[in-house]
């Protein structure tokens, strides 16, 4: 393939509420893939839900085409949900999810919470041959009430999948 012609930042929110990114199905996805920085970057936003969205990988989700630096970037965010139930979601790169501050900021202070469920970190849609380039897999600093989970194995419904680890800075 090509390499990616991305811009600096894929998408970018600030100080809102409400905000979708990615549909509610596979065929509304998303491919946010070889920006220079960040594929999706939130800041100061709440109730912000990032759906079925192939971030860092190509349309098929069989290679790798990472951001430079995050594929999802998430500051100061409260009730943020990542995932959907019906339809997987990839995140690859340096830093596949970087979520800083979520639900109340520094030391985590409380807030209403946040999920992850449905995503494949580091991996190819099938779940079974790592992408590559991915450091760090999912990294958590400052966040309290977030919740990593949402079933079993990699199926539609289910849970998470990962090459590389969880890191929880608090």
């Amino acid at each position: 393939g090509k390499p990616g012609l991305g811009n600096r930042v894929g998408g970018q929110i600030n100080n809102s509420t409400g905000s979708i990114v990615g549909g509610a199905s596979s065929l509304d996805r998303n491919t946010i893939s070889g920006n220079s920085v960040h594929g999706i970057a939130l800041h100061d936003s709440s109730d912000t839900q990032v759906r079925a969205n192939y971030v860092g990988a190509t349309p098929d989700g069989s290679r790798s085409l990472p951001n430079g630096q995050f594929g999802l970037l998430a500051e100061r965010v409260s009730n943020l949900v990542i995932g959907i139930s019906n339809a997987l979601s990839i995140y690859n790169g340096p830093t596949a999810i970087a979520l800083r501050g979520l639900n109340g900021g520094e030391g985590g202070g409380g807030g209403i919470g946040g999920s992850l469920a449905n995503c494949h970190v580091g991996l190819n849609a099938a779940g079974d041959t790592p992408l590559g380039g991915t450091v760090n897999g999912l990294l958590l600093e400052d966040c309290g009430g977030f919740n990593v989970g949402g079933g079993s194995g990699g199926a539609a419904g289910g849970g998470n999948r990962g090459r590389s680890g969880l890191q929880d800075r608090v």
